[in-house]
């Protein structure tokens, strides 16, 4: 058992600092080369669905737990987040 421990102990602080590796962002507003629009033919009017499903899911899933104002939690609202995902494993 406390080797279990260990093993998600581990996969915790390997999750929360992956947070702070960020791939770089695209600002420039234009599709990526391999983007579906690029790939596929997909009408105008298709593309906004995905895009307005992830903004929902980004901003829901960030107002439920955000890593990068985890540090302005109280010490029971920390405890409670890092236990509720080491609860996932």
């Amino acid at each position: 058992m406390k080797g279990m421990k260990k093993i998600l102990f581990g996969l915790l602080v390997n999750l929360i600092l992956i947070q702070f590796i960020q791939p770089p962002r695209n600002k420039s507003g234009q599709a990526m080369p391999k983007d579906i629009s690029k790939t596929i033919f997909v009408p105008v009017d298709v593309q906004v669905i995905p895009k307005k499903a992830l903004n929902f899911h980004t901003r829901s899933g960030k107002a439920e737990l955000n890593f990068n104002e985890i540090g302005s939690y109280n010490p029971q609202r920390q405890r409670n987040k890092l236990h509720s995902i080491e609860m996932l494993f």
